[in-house]
């Protein structure tokens, strides 16, 4: 049913503090859930992985992204992983493959912390896991490091949503030979560029991917074009943000169940920004000049 009405969903436990950037000493604390249901995914997949999984397939999602590795020691700077911390980050996909076998699509996420050399140790480890992809093992604006990356390991490379033009995009497939090309459609340069982006990928027979963490009328947008690209096969979604924040600011967001996504019904996007959004005591107003 992909690219007619609805698309897979992939979850992405994401949960950060007061939406700061993506960094080790950034995670593990649950932000004011708002009028939702609190999912606690982060901790789940720390915790116990297994049960995060079969939650997932129970409202039939079988694609999921952690990132055990971002807690390491050496994440601080990225240069080296430790046996041990090696270890300790493969232990979460090790356990929803011994409690699941291959029903889950298990994919890894590196948020760029990594060198070269520390990428190359952790692709290793995980090419046994039968992983779906590795995400931004290192910085997405290094094409010959990605390339260099994509000859050592048969794990196939995704990344890329925090690139912001069409020729990064450009050098991070053509040069670099990104598996994947992952874009947030609100940082990369809006829909427009997000088709352009698209067709590059498709030109090299590669999927793209959409990017989900900032907010419920990005997920609206990426949801439309997704259904609307032949090279796509999931729309990613943060659950915990599903359920929670993005229904203190939107009327509507795009339908799930049974683990497929589809758009609101009604004219444009299909949703609005609730109509006391802007008079809220905790709206904050910026205007650019």
């Amino acid at each position: 049913m992909n690219h007619t009405d609805q698309t897979n969903v992939k979850s992405d436990p994401e949960i950060l503090k007061g939406g700061k950037a993506v960094r080790p000493d950034n995670f593990g604390e649950v932000s004011d859930a708002g009028a939702g249901t609190v999912y606690e995914d982060l901790e789940a997949f720390l915790n116990y992985p297994e049960d995060l999984a079969a939650s997932l397939m129970e409202m039939g999602i079988f694609s999921m992204k952690i990132w055990p590795f971002d807690l390491a020691a050496g994440a601080s700077d990225g240069i080296d992983i430790s046996p041990a911390d090696l270890k300790k980050g493969i232990e979460p996909f090790e356990r929803i493959r011994a409690a699941h076998g291959d029903k889950m699509r298990l994919k890894a996420e590196l948020h760029g912390l990594w060198s070269l050399n520390a990428a190359k140790k952790i692709a290793a480890a995980l090419e046994p896991i039968d992983i779906d992809w590795i995400e931004d093992p290192v910085w997405m604006d290094r094409p010959c490091e990605i390339a260099e990356l994509g000859s050592f390991t048969n794990a196939p490379l995704a990344g890329g949503e925090t690139l912001a033009s069409l020729g990064q995009f450009d050098a991070l497939i053509n040069s670099g030979n990104i598996g994947t090309p992952i874009m947030d459609i609100t940082w990369g340069g809006g829909v427009t560029a997000a088709q352009k982006v698209a067709a590059l990928a498709e030109a090299r027979s590669r999927p793209i991917a959409f990017h989900d963490c900032s907010g419920p009328v990005t997920l609206a947008v990426s949801t439309h074009l997704a259904l609307s690209l032949p090279n796509v096969r999931e729309q990613e979604i943060a659950r915990g943000f599903y359920y929670a924040w993005h229904q203190d600011f939107v009327d509507h967001l795009p339908p799930l169940k049974n683990g497929m996504i589809s758009v609101p019904d009604g004219a444009g996007l299909g949703l609005d920004l609730l109509p006391d959004l802007m008079s809220r005591p905790d709206a904050i107003h910026r205007v650019s000049r």
